[in-house]
């Protein structure tokens, strides 16, 4: 019985994660990327979402001192914004903020479990 062979897989795998445009030839040793942008939006949205929370918290609890429901949601929602921000930060380091040519369809996967 013949055993199969991982060279076509290998080849497929270390090929970009998509096909680039007529004309344009894959980068896969320093993509351009938008690494720089993502993480600055990344921080500056967390940044004052968590000033904003911080800020109606501290109100509702000291000043006013009465919680009620919607205050539950937006701590809901600041934690879920956290639950979103963090893996979109760790994204950049696998392949994200670069162009599906720009990125190898192993280091794709590994985007994708992140």
């Amino acid at each position: 019985m013949a055993t199969p062979t991982t060279a076509p897989i290998q080849t497929l795998l270390n090929g970009p994660a998509g096909t680039p445009p007529a004309g344009v030839v894959p980068n896969f040793q320093d993509p351009p990327n938008l690494n720089a942008f993502l993480i600055l939006t990344l921080t500056l949205v967390l940044t004052f979402g968590s000033l904003a929370v911080l800020m109606r918290m501290y109100t509702k609890l000291f000043i006013i001192r009465s919680v009620a429901y919607e205050d539950y949601a937006v701590m809901l929602g600041w934690l879920i914004q956290i639950a979103e921000t963090v893996p979109s930060a760790i994204t950049t380091k696998h392949g994200g903020g670069c162009h599906m040519w720009n990125i190898q369809l192993k280091t794709f996967f590994d985007m994708l479990y992140v």
